[in-house]
C-alpha cells in the first residue's frame, strides 16, 4: 500500500485511512522525498466568494493553493498551453446519496509566486512562469471566478493534460457565467436538513500528466451553506483540506459502510465508483450508486449492473450536474432499462451524437433503484466507454444485487416461480412473497395488503399500519400496539398517531410544533390560563413583541393591552391587573389610554377608589381648589353636612388632608379656620 494515494484509500478501513491521511501531511514536511517529475496537487482550498444569483442560480469560486511535491519545476507558461487549468466543483451529501451539485468552467493559472511553508521547502527557480519543487502558489477565489480566465472543459483532454491555446468559448453569461453554478434547492437549509457539502479543486497540466501524476490532483473540503436573508445563500470553508483525494471520498469517510473502488480505464484515466447497499427492512434493498470521472477522457456512456430478470425494482433513479455558460454537451438524463439480465442506464451513443451527456472528466453521476434481490459484496458492475477506443467497457467488483434468482423464504424455489404458481403468494403485487414482506402486527397478512383492504388503517399514508407506530402496551383504544422503538406519539391516547390527528383537523396545532394544542395544554407544554384549551400563544396576535413569544393569533385574537404575553382576560380574572371599572380592560391599559384617568397617578383609576360627590368622574381631590359643586363639610358625598361627617372632618382638618368637604370655608386650604364653617353647615 502506497502513502497518500487515493487507489489504496478506497479499500482501506477508516484506521487505515486515519493512517495514510496522516501520511500525506507527513509527506509535505521539508524535507520528503519528493514524487518522480513534476507533480501538482491543491495543498489547500483557501475561501469561498459568493458572485450574485440569477433566476434560481447563485455563482460562487473557491480559492486554490497549488503545491508541486514532485522533483522537477512544473511549467507555469502564461501565454502558451502549458500551463495548469484549475477545476471546481460542490458535492451534497444528504440522506445517504452522495451528489454533484456544481461545477465551473476552467481556470488558466498565468504566473506562480513560488513560496515556502505549505507544501515543504521551496526549491525556488526565481521564475513565475515556473512552480518549484517543495513550492506553493496561491489563487484567492476572486482569481478563480475571473470570468476572462476561464476556459470551457471540453477543450481539455485530462489525461494526457492537452489542450489548445488561446482557449475559446462563448462570452460569459453575466454574473454567474463560467463560475460554479448551484441551484437554490440544492442550498435552501429549509430544503436540506441534515446535508453536509463539500468543495473540490483539481489541477491538470501536461506535464504532470505526462509523467505519470495526474491521479493525485484533485483535493477537497467540507464547506457550511447558510441562508442569512431570503434567497441569499453563503457557503464557506470549514475543517480542514484533505489533500490528494477527491470528494467522493467524504462520503466513505462520513459513513464506513460505503465501499470505493477505483477505476483505471486502459490507456486512459482513472474513475471512482462508491456504493452503498441499505436493507430498508421490507424485504427490499436501496442500492446507491456515485461514479465520479477523475481524469478519463473516453467518459462513461453507460452503467449496467446485473439484476435477475425476474427480481423486483423500483424507485430507479438517476442523477447529474448540468454543464453551463455554452459548454457544447447536451443534458439529456440517462434512461434505464432492463434486458439481459441487468438493469442499466444508457447515453445517446457517441456514433449518434459526440456531445452526448456522458460522464466526462471532473463530474459525478448517480445511479440507484430499490429491489428484493439481496446484496453480494461482488457484483460485476459494467461501465461502458463513450469514446471509441479498443476496449467498450471497464468491469467493476463492488457491493451490489445477487443477479441469482430471489429466494427470500430460502426452500430452493425461486420466489417468481412460486408466484407463478399461486399469485395469492403476492398479495401486494411487489413482486416478493407475502411470507417475506412486512407483517407488524403479525396477523399472517402483510402490511401492505392490510391497508390496501382498509385505508383508514394507514392514517398517514407511510405505508405502516397505525397500530405498528403506536407504542407497544399503550391502554389507548384500537389496540394491542406493537411499536417497540421510534414510535409516533398518541399523546391524547386516541389510538391515533398525533400527526394523523392533525393532519385530518381532529386536533388544532395552532403553534405547529406537531403536537396537538390539547396536548400541549394538558402536558403544561404551554399555558391556558383561560382555561379553553387553547394554548396562551394562540391568541395573543403574530408579531406581538410581548414576552413568552412568538405568537400565532392571525385573527379574532385576544387582546393583550399591557404586551405581558398574556391575554387581557386572565390578567383581570388573576387580579394581576385589575379592572375595577368592569370595562372588561385592565386599569392599567384604560390609564395608558387616558392619564386624566388617574390624576393623583396611584396607578388605580381615580372613580374607583376616591370620592367624586359631584359626580363628573373626576376625584374631588384632583379638583382641588376649586371644587365645583362640591358642599363644603359633606364628607360622605350624602348631599348634607351632618354629624355623620365629623369624624371624617376631623381627620382630615388634624392631617391637613387635601379633600374638597374638609375645605369648608373654601379657601383653598383644609385648617382649623374650616372648623367655623364646618359648625356653620351644621
Amino acid at each position: 500500500m502506497r502513502c497518500c494515494n487515493p487507489e489504496d484509500w478506497s479499500v482501506a478501513f477508516p484506521a487505515v485511512r486515519a493512517i495514510l491521511t496522516l501520511c500525506c501531511a507527513l509527506a509535505a514536511l521539508p524535507g520528503a522525498a519528493f514524487a518522480a517529475g513534476p507533480d501538482v496537487i491543491v495543498g489547500q482550498l483557501s475561501g469561498v466568494q459568493r458572485f450574485g444569483r440569477v433566476g434560481d442560480i447563485t455563482a460562487y469560486a473557491v480559492g486554490t493553493i497549488s503545491c508541486n511535491i514532485g522533483d522537477t519545476n512544473l511549467l507555469w507558461d502564461a501565454d502558451t498551453s502549458l500551463h495548469p487549468v484549475i477545476a471546481q466543483n460542490l458535492y451534497r451529501l444528504r440522506d445517504g446519496r452522495f451528489e454533484q451539485i456544481g461545477m465551473s468552467w476552467l481556470k488558466h493559472a498565468f504566473g506562480s509566486t513560488n513560496e515556502s511553508g505549505l507544501c515543504g521547502t521551496c526549491i525556488d527557480p526565481d521564475n513565475s512562469q515556473l512552480l518549484g519543487p517543495g513550492c506553493h502558489d496561491p489563487y484567492q477565489a476572486g482569481l478563480n471566478g475571473n470570468q476572462f480566465l476561464l476556459g470551457p472543459r471540453s477543450e481539455v483532454n485530462a489525461f494526457t493534460g492537452v489542450f489548445p491555446y488561446p482557449f475559446g468559448g462563448p462570452p460569459a453569461p453575466a454574473t454567474i457565467g463560467r463560475r460554479i453554478q448551484v441551484h437554490d434547492a440544492d442550498l435552501r437549509p429549509s430544503l436540506n436538513a441534515g446535508a453536509r457539502y463539500f468543495l473540490e479543486g483539481q489541477y491538470v497540466t501536461p506535464d504532470d500528466a505526462q509523467s505519470g501524476n495526474g491521479f493525485n490532483n484533485a483535493s477537497h473540503q467540507e464547506a457550511m451553506v447558510a441562508e442569512p436573508s431570503t434567497d441569499v445563500f453563503t457557503v464557506s470553508l470549514t475543517g480542514s483540506t484533505v489533500q490528494q483525494a477527491p470528494a467522493i471520498f467524504a462520503w466513505q469517510f462520513s459513513d464506513p459502510s460505503v465501499v470505493v473502488v477505483a477505476v483505471n480505464v486502459p490507456g486512459d484515466g482513472r474513475l471512482y465508483l462508491a456504493a452503498k447497499a441499505t436493507d430498508l427492512g421490507t424485504g427490499f434493498w436501496s442500492y446507491e450508486y456515485a461514479l465520479h470521472n477523475l481524469n478519463c477522457d473516453r467518459s462513461v456512456g453507460s452503467f449496467s449492473v446485473p439484476l435477475d430478470a425476474n427480481a423486483a425494482a423500483h424507485s430507479i433513479g438517476f442523477h447529474d450536474v448540468d454543464y453551463h455558460s455554452g459548454e457544447p454537451y447536451d443534458l439529456a438524463d440517462w434512461p434505464s432499462s432492463r434486458a439481459g439480465g441487468a438493469l442499466s442506464w444508457q447515453t445517446v451513443p457517441y456514433a449518434v451524437n459526440a456531445n452526448a451527456n456522458a460522464l466526462r472528466w471532473g463530474t459525478l453521476y448517480n445511479f440507484r433503484f430499490v429491489s428484493n434481490a439481496p446484496p453480494i459484496p461482488n457484483a460485476n458492475i459494467s461501465l461502458g466507454l463513450f469514446k471509441p477506443g479498443p476496449a467498450t467497457s471497464v468491469s467493476v467488483m463492488i457491493v451490489g444485487p445477487s443477479p441469482a434468482p430471489v429466494d427470500c423464504d430460502d426452500n430452493s424455489v425461486p420466489d417468481y416461480v412460486e408466484i407463478q404458481g399461486n399469485p395469492s403468494l403476492d398479495c401486494d403485487l411487489n413482486g416478493n412473497l407475502d411470507a417475506c414482506d412486512p407483517d407488524c402486527d403479525s396477523n399472517g397478512t402483510p402490511d401492505a395488503c392490510d391497508i390496501a383492504a382498509v385505508p383508514m388503517r394507514d392514517c398517514n399514508t407511510n405505508g405502516r399500519l397505525d397500530v405498528c407506530e403506536i407504542e407497544q402496551g399503550s391502554g389507548a383504544p384500537g389496540g394491542p400496539f406493537f411499536c417497540t422503538s421510534a414510535c409516533d406519539p398518541d399523546c391524547n391516547f386516541n389510538g391515533r398517531p398525533d400527526t394523523c390527528d392533525i393532519d385530518s383537523g381532529f386536533s388544532a396545532d395552532c403553534n405547529a410544533n406537531g403536537v396537538p394544542d390539547e396536548c400541549d395544554v394538558a402536558l403544561s407544554m404551554s399555558p391556558d390560563c383561560n382555561l379553553n384549551l387553547i394554548p396562551d400563544e394562540c391568541e395573543i396576535a403574530a408579531g406581538s413583541p410581548a414576552p413568552g413569544g412568538p405568537f400565532f393569533c392571525m385573527s379574532g385574537c385576544d387582546p393583550d393591552c399591557n404586551v405581558n404575553g398574556i391575554p387581557d382576560a386572565c390578567d383581570i380574572s388573576s387580579n394581576e391587573d385589575p379592572d375595577c371599572d368592569f370595562n372588561g380592560t385592565p386599569d392599567s391599559c384604560d390609564i395608558a389610554g387616558n392619564p386624566m384617568l388617574d390624576c393623583n397617578e396611584d396607578g388605580v383609576i381615580d372613580v374607583c377608589t376616591a370620592s367624586d360627590c359631584n359626580g363628573n368622574m373626576i376625584a374631588d381631590e384632583c379638583e382641588f381648589p376649586a371644587c365645583p359643586g362640591i358642599l363644603g363639610g359633606d364628607m360622605d358625598c350624602s348631599g348634607v353636612t351632618n354629624l355623620n361627617d365629623l369624624p371624617s372632618f376631623v381627620e382630615a382638618v388634624l392631617n391637613g388632608t387635601i379633600s374638597c368637604p374638609a375645605d369648608a370655608n373654601k379657601d383653598g386650604a383644609v385648617n382649623g379656620l374650616d372648623v367655623q364653617a364646618f359648625i356653620d353647615a351644621l
